[in-house]
């Protein structure tokens, strides 16, 4: 059998080595070649034996910490960040002159025979104008105080003022002083440190989720709130000891990320028409919508499930017609379309949590036990992602009704936050997600 490979990505680097390892030919389109964000995050155990026995699989791996601003926590899981080099080594080595080849250009079905096409390209058709968005910095490590190397996956605590970010902002992203008099819902930020190899540390400010919309020069747009994620990195360094223009001086780079957060159709039309109407058309990765609508993780998920994916199609590209009509009912995010559902009624309700209720739900998530933690962040199963929802939920009736607190005044102000939470939560699980 034989695969044409579009996009060579992590998805598609991941797709078109578990078609070798079957024995099938492969041929990979991408004007780029095989090319991957400059960090990849991933839990361990979605790494497949086929990348971990690779001399060098990660730049790091770390049991990283979550901090809020009266708490901590270690992580359970390993998180690793993957190495680019090793997954181009591993797609090089995985085929022969005969059965892989790499065309730097964009498959076009007139110069191709292959059986089944796997599309991994993203397109901004069928998304929800939300997105993930996060500004960081690349650092020697020795710009980083000997006490702040250590893995953060979220950093919550809240920023103190800072003179040289003095300049009046909304909470979303956007300069009030550019767009005076706008009413904005507010977005919590929290910043990510992990180690990139020796060395080197990446510090990057995230929104997890945020509308994005409007015109360019909209406090709304996507461009607005990367500007003010600029702002609030600079304030971040200054939390952890580093001098913002020092930093910037000596940064190896500027990562800048900007992805769609949640898919909105189950079915990708979009990917059959710009292949000229070729049937066995797959589509995987980004165009298949295989991202975490409450986390925005999806290469750990690509890579991990590209051999059962490839099985998959090779059994019923026999039967092509079928195939088209049945992929997109069962294409979607890890755990089917019932973790799906699930994910995005998720993030519709996060989506109305202001920045203080932001911060309790995430103390409240990762209090939790460590099964329930990874059930949610992994997406194993949709009753196991229902499960950890439900006793999130039930935590926060807890504080509710026992706050913790040292002063009448104190439990006092957690219940109404607690219940304010709640509220959001109850009111966001049943309001639709933002259309365009």
């Amino acid at each position: 059998m034989h695969f044409s490979v579009v996009g060579l990505g992590p998805a598609g680097t991941a797709a078109s080595v578990a078609a070798l390892r079957s024995g099938y030919s492969v041929e990979c389109w991408d004007p780029h070649g095989p090319h991957y964000p400059p960090t990849m995050g991933a839990w361990a155990h979605q790494i497949p034996q086929w990348l971990r026995q690779h001399p060098h699989p990660y730049l790091s791996q770390s049991r990283p910490r979550v901090f809020g601003n009266d708490w901590e926590s270690v992580l359970p899981e390993t998180y690793v960040i993957l190495n680019p080099d090793a997954l181009r080594e591993v797609l090089r080595n995985a085929g022969d002159t005969q059965s892989l080849s790499i065309h730097d250009e964009w498959y076009e079905s007139r110069h191709d025979d292959a059986h089944v096409v796997i599309d991994t390209r993203a397109s901004s058709g069928g998304f929800l104008p939300v997105r993930q968005l996060a500004v960081g910095l690349v650092l020697p490590e020795r710009l980083l105080p000997h006490h702040h190397r250590r893995p953060v996956l979220m950093d919550m605590r809240t920023l103190p003022d800072s003179a040289s970010s003095s300049r009046p902002t909304s909470d979303d992203g956007a300069s009030t002083t550019a767009h005076p008099g706008v009413d904005v819902p507010s977005r919590m930020t929290f910043n990510y440190r992990m180690p990139l190899g020796p060395g080197q540390w990446l510090i990057e400010e995230t929104i997890v989720a945020t509308p994005c919309r409007g015109p360019e020069n909209s406090p709304h747009s996507e461009t607005a709130q990367i500007e003010y994620l600029r702002r609030i990195l600079d304030r971040r360094l200054e939390q952890l000891g580093i001098d913002p223009e020092i930093a910037r001086r000596h940064a190896v780079r500027e990562e800048v990320v900007s992805f769609p957060a949640a898919p909105l159709h189950r079915r990708i039309p979009h990917v059959a028409r710009r292949n000229n109407g070729v049937k066995s058309v797959i589509p995987w990765g980004a165009a298949a919508g295989l991202m975490h609508a409450g986390t925005g993780y999806s290469i750990g998920s690509a890579v991990d499930r590209a051999d059962e994916e490839i099985s998959w199609v090779a059994h019923w590209a026999r039967y092509p017609s079928l195939l088209q009509l049945i992929v997109g009912a069962v294409h979607g995010p890890p755990g089917g379309w019932v973790a799906g559902w699930l994910q995005r009624r998720g993030l519709g309700a996060t989506l109305q949590l202001k920045p203080d209720e932001m911060r309790l739900f995430y103390r409240e998530f990762f209090a939790m036990s460590p099964l329930r933690i990874r059930d949610y962040l992994t997406s194993s199963h949709g009753l196991d992602i229902a499960r950890s929802m439900v006793c999130d939920v039930a935590r926060l009736v807890r504080v509710i009704i026992k706050p913790d607190g040292y002063s009448r005044q104190e439990r006092k102000a957690k219940r109404a936050l607690a219940r304010r939470t709640f509220m959001s939560l109850l009111r966001g699980s049943a309001t639709p997600l933002p259309r365009r």
